[in-house]
């Protein structure tokens, strides 16, 4: 039954309605935890059974007078494509739940569970369509959601503001996709996932490129929300997870071949930059925009040489990967053994679950660019296992079923990532690119050992001169790739043109408003006259 797509969609719904009634009316209530952790449980077994089912595609038609049915249908689909992301969703979520158990305090509010709980259902719908105008609609609730959540858990007008600047770049997106769907209409037919057009490809893919955020590099309002590891890993996992589905669905070769290069660059540096940030990063919380945009960068990449397909890789590793080292925050017995087994899948090592990524990444030859995709995995793994290997938070004493649960929830991520290749599309399970996967581990071993050798140089030259100015070079390259000064420019901008209203009404509505209104309709027709050639 087509209806069966929406069964995890329907669960995580529900979920986050009966956490919001207990939130309401049942403040007293002792057991939230158990019921979004029993919620996730049953939406993570619904995904992992549709991968046997797989039902037909879920196909609303004629939804909007469109003109043309094929625009106007929405299609929702569990194929190849959504199958992986929706198991990494649910997969994290049942992750959160889990270790959040660490961290719970009497008398919390519910509040951000059924907030969690309503996030992940809107990211998943997104995940699951399979035409664009159901991408519009999900999308669109998602940064709905977002923004609320956000500004309930906040009262701080600079935190509000840059939701606000974080809402209007990915909404930017989706007006992309709009544009795409246009040109489409354009030229006659409607646009679907399977008759990509050149120029249509370019503004879906530039769509998933702001909605990924490697434009701006840095959404920094998630670092500052008062739950970082639980809400704010969901918060700033939820965009790309609604995103990525749609690089892997645009066809191999439909971007014009003049585009390919320039957002190849694009897309290299913004794996090489997110990449070095992250190995530098004080801790793993710190790198994570960081995290997030070299793997991105690497997915849009694959897509970009040929291989949508091989994007899948990069992005299940995106979100496993990091949701490992994001959520690890108490240091136990056999942590680090987790770890590493989400550090081996993370290097793309022969029949690990990020080797079919390489496929798309060096599955042409050696070249310049390749080397630069091995020096982006090497970083990432060296960051990766140096922000696993430091310092964590001290927790409290806790009772001993929270030190069975938390290890169990942190299990759950590499145990799914290692779960994708073997259910997922035929190819997922490869050898890879054996001579790639296997430079950037012996090269990443390097860097570890380059760092521990030069620690106590390293930590010298921060005190030189030389080692201030370094640090603040490096300060402001990250703040140029932040675009925080183009962010700085557009608000000077909007203030001038709130300035320049205020001023206007402000003459308008005064004693000399009615002379003032004569003045500015005299100057819009001398205007007007200027234009009107003569006879």
């Amino acid at each position: 039954m087509a209806v069966l797509v929406l069964l995890p969609v329907f669960l995580l719904a529900a979920g986050a309605g009966g956490v919001a009634y207990i939130a309401a009316f049942r403040p007293g209530f002792r057991s939230t935890w158990l019921v979004v952790a029993g919620v996730a449980l049953l939406a993570w077994a619904a995904v992992l059974g549709l991968r046997w089912l797989l039902p037909d595609p879920l196909v609303i038609p004629t939804w909007l007078p469109l003109g043309v049915p094929e625009a106007n249908e929405l299609r929702l689909v569990m194929d190849q494509v959504s199958w992986p992301y929706a198991l990494s969703l649910t997969a994290l979520l049942n992750a959160v739940v889990l270790t959040g158990a660490v961290r719970l305090t009497p008398g919390a509010s519910p509040w951000p569970w059924a907030g969690m709980l309503g996030l992940a259902s809107m990211s998943l719908l997104a995940i699951l369509a399979g035409s664009p105008l159901a991408l519009l609609i999900t999308w669109t609730a998602i940064d709905l959601v977002d923004l609320v959540v956000v500004a309930l858990l906040s009262d701080s007008q600079r935190l509000s503001r840059q939701a606000v600047i974080a809402f209007s770049t990915r909404a930017t997106g989706t007006v992309l996709v709009v544009a795409a769907m246009i040109t489409s209409l354009s030229a006659g037919e409607a646009l679907t996932f399977d008759n990509v057009q050149p120029l249509a490809a370019v503004f879906l893919l530039a769509a998933a490129g702001l909605r990924l955020g490697v434009l701006p590099l840095n959404l920094p309002y998630t670092q500052i929300l008062p739950i970082r590891r639980d809400l704010g890993t969901l918060l700033r996992f939820a965009a790309p997870a609604s995103s990525l589905p749609l690089l892997a669905r645009l066809p191999a070769g439909a971007l014009p071949e003049g585009i390919q290069g320039p957002a190849l660059g694009f897309a290299l540096l913004a794996c090489l930059y997110g990449a070095a940030m992250w190995l530098a990063a004080e801790d793993g919380l710190a790198g994570r925009p960081f995290w997030l945009v070299s793997l991105a960068g690497l997915a849009v990449a694959a897509t970009l040489l040929g291989s949508p397909l091989a994007s899948i890789a990069w992005g299940v590793a995106l979100l496993l990967s990091g949701g490992m080292i994001f959520l690890y925050s108490t240091r136990l017995k056999g942590i680090l053994l987790v770890g590493a087994l989400s550090g081996l899948a993370l290097s793309g090592l022969p029949f690990t679950p990020s080797a079919s990524g390489w496929v798309g990444l060096a599955g042409g030859g050696f070249d310049p660019v390749q080397i630069a995709f091995v020096l982006t995995v090497a970083m990432l793994l060296a960051g990766f296992i140096r922000h696993l290997s430091g310092p964590v938070e001290e927790v409290a004493r806790f009772e001993r079923w929270i030190g069975v649960v938390y290890p169990l929830g942190l299990l759950v991520l590499p145990l799914n990532q290692w779960i994708f290749p073997l259910l997922s599309y035929r190819g997922a399970l490869t050898m890879g690119v054996w001579w790639a996967s296997l430079a950037a581990v012996l090269l990443s071993v390097g860097i570890l050992a380059l760092i521990l050798r030069r620690r106590q140089q390293v930590e010298g030259l921060a005190t030189s001169w030389l080692g201030e100015i370094a640090r603040r070079a490096g300060l402001a390259l990250a703040a140029f790739f932040r675009l925080d000064w183009l962010y700085r420019v557009l608000w000077a901008g909007y203030q001038g043109l709130q300035g320049l209203a205020a001023l206007v009404r402000s003459l308008l509505e005064g004693q000399g408003g009615v002379i003032w209104a004569l003045v500015l309709l005299s100057l819009l027709v001398s205007l007007i006259n200027l234009g009107v050639e003569p006879r």
